[in-house]
């Protein structure tokens, strides 16, 4: 193996420790989003021991930890913080209030899929959240 030039590894660690250039727009209301959309499936699976909603509280957790990397690797630390818990309604309520936050996150999701660096992810995470909103709206259909 050859011996890399001191001058291009101190080349290369500069361009690495330089910011980068294609910041992604602000990601925390998405995230502020997606934490509130996780108690309110949390709180629906302990409450009311909906036990169909698991998928989807599993998926909004993993969109949570990709949209967190997202924004590490464009040098933004979203501070930790819990959200309120969601107030106690029916079961038919928060089901729509869920839906409604999970089209809002597709419109943001669809919104950035031209993003030349995580254009590909934000595509996948729209697809995901189409497939929640299907879920969601069968879910509800069997309620009434």
């Amino acid at each position: 193996m050859e011996k890399l030039d001191k001058q291009m590894v101190h080349q290369v660690w500069q361009r690495v420790q330089q910011p980068s250039e294609n910041k992604l727009p602000n990601l925390l209301p998405v995230l502020s989003g997606l934490r509130q959309e996780a108690a309110l499936y949390t709180q629906m699976i302990k409450t009311r021991k909906t036990t169909n909603l698991q998928p989807l509280l599993n998926q909004v957790t993993s969109h949570i930890a990709c949209v967190k990397g997202m924004m590490v690797i464009n040098g933004v630390h979203a501070e930790q913080f819990s959200p309120p818990p969601p107030h106690l309604e029916s079961i038919q309520a928060s089901l729509c209030r869920a839906y409604v936050n999970a089209l809002g996150r597709l419109t943001e999701y669809e919104s950035r899929t031209l993003d030349s660096s995580f254009g590909a992810v934000f595509r996948v995470l729209a697809a995901e959240t189409r497939n929640a909103l299907r879920t969601l709206t069968q879910i509800i259909g069997n309620i009434q």
